[in-house]
């Protein structure tokens, strides 16, 4: 099945075939009722690298012509996680549009508390940096091994969100 990325023009008189009618409407729709597609985030980390160990990683995404309606990825610590050094990145599903800016949401539990914020997407790359959380408004901060909290077993890291794929 090919999807029709530009729309028929219809004109008085015209004969519309099955065929024409699938590829304008059966096909376009086909998206709605889609499955998700299950893939694996990359969690890294700007230093030195974390390691799932027996942990899981796990994300979806829905993708509709240009538009990812919503994906999700989320980390889940185990007892053997290594949680590397710097900065933590989670990766996207589908490449950004090279103009993309929008923050996706994300959420972390340590511990007992939950934290929440935004991912920042760098232009043209599947790679985004979690950034700017805060837990019950506290300040603002990059998400890292310490920050914030101790990432330890059982720690979660969530991201949501919808954007335009390149």
């Amino acid at each position: 099945m090919s999807l029709n990325t530009t729309p028929a023009t219809w004109v008085t008189g015209t004969v519309v075939t099955a065929a024409q009618l699938n590829l304008e409407v059966r096909d376009a729709l086909t998206g709605l009722q889609a499955a998700w597609t299950a893939y694996t985030p990359a969690w890294t980390a700007t230093t030195t690298n974390p390691t799932i160990g027996n942990g899981t990683i796990t994300g979806a995404y829905l993708q509709m012509g240009k538009t990812i309606v919503g994906m999700w990825a989320k980390v889940v610590a185990g007892s053997t996680t290594t949680f590397g050094s710097g900065f933590y990145s989670l990766s996207l599903p589908v490449a950004p549009h090279a103009n993309w800016a929008a923050p996706l949401l994300t959420r972390y539990k340590i511990g007992g508390t939950i934290f929440t914020g935004q991912v920042h997407a760098y232009s043209g790359s599947t790679a985004n940096q979690a950034a700017d959380v805060s837990a019950a408004g506290g300040a603002l901060a990059t998400v890292s091994t310490t920050v914030p909290g101790t990432f330890a077993s059982a720690s979660e890291l969530h991201m949501t969100g919808s954007y335009q794929a390149a």
